[in-house]
């Protein structure tokens, strides 16, 4: 049930802008014309005895309801899917716990294809893991530079040392702590 202020239309008899008191500061501003009295602001009394605004079509009353048709569900269905295969690449966005370079994917895709969805099922690798042996190997295979591949090993193993270091020390502070 709708709120007692709103109304689809005004259904009472609307009452000259002459019969009607004047309240400069309750005065609203309309866009509707009204009649033009001796009194310059004229205002209507209450919010019941002027007219209100139709309701956008996008809000539907209960009347509204009753008279559409069903309408059908909305449903999406995946059909196809286009898969983009990516390269090895130098870099990503994580550090290898183990030493070694990081690897990535390349920057454009090699090969993008479309297919069925459900003809891939079957086709599902996983992620794997690799030694630091494997990723130097599949960098040099996509054809990465071994001073960018030595470069990218140090940064990996300067991360990993200082995350070391910053273990010791918390693992530190915290029996100090205890003892206290």
């Amino acid at each position: 049930m709708a709120p007692k202020d709103v109304v689809d239309v005004y259904e009472g008899t609307d009452v000259p802008m002459s019969q009607q008191l004047s309240s400069p500061s309750t005065a609203p501003k309309s866009s509707t014309p009204t009649e033009v009295t001796s009194s310059s602001t004229a205002a209507p009394t209450s919010p019941e005895r002027r007219r209100k605004r139709q309701r956008s079509p996008s809000v539907a009353s209960d009347r509204d309801c009753e008279e559409s048709p069903k309408k059908m569900k909305k449903r999406l269905r995946w059909s196809n899917i286009t898969i983009h295969e990516f390269g090895v690449g130098l870099g990503g966005s994580s550090v290898p716990g183990k030493g070694g370079p990081s690897i990535g994917l390349s920057d454009k895709p090699e090969f993008t294809w479309t297919t069925k969805v459900g003809e891939m099922a079957e086709c599902v690798e996983g992620v794997h893991r690799f030694t630091p042996e494997e990723r130097v190997r599949l960098l040099q295979s996509a054809g990465v530079s071994e001073g960018m591949i030595l470069r990218f090993s140090r940064e990996a193993n300067i991360i990993n040392s200082s995350r070391r270091r910053t273990l010791v020390e918390d693992i530190a502070e915290r029996k100090e702590a205890k003892k206290q």
